[in-house]
């Protein structure tokens, strides 16, 4: 089961004349440390396509920096 997916940054550190925080951190990590949830970090993503809190009885969540397609809007 795909549990997060998304658009990666495609290397876009900043828009409209302002750097992201965090626009180095560009491929996700997961921490395992608590029992029962899974913990899921990236520093910037072009958008989210799914994100999934719960999945089979473990909790997950997110650190999710700079979503592009919301920050820089077209």
């Amino acid at each position: 089961m795909t549990i997060f997916k998304y658009e990666p940054s495609g290397g876009m550190v900043g828009c409209r004349w302002k750097m992201f925080p965090r626009a180095r951190e560009l491929e996700p990590s997961v921490d395992w440390s608590d029992r029962g949830v899974i913990h899921i970090s990236i520093g910037v993503v072009g958008s989210i396509y799914r994100k999934v809190d719960e999945v089979d009885g473990l909790r997950v969540t997110y650190d999710i920096g700079t979503v592009i397609s919301e920050a820089c809007p077209k």
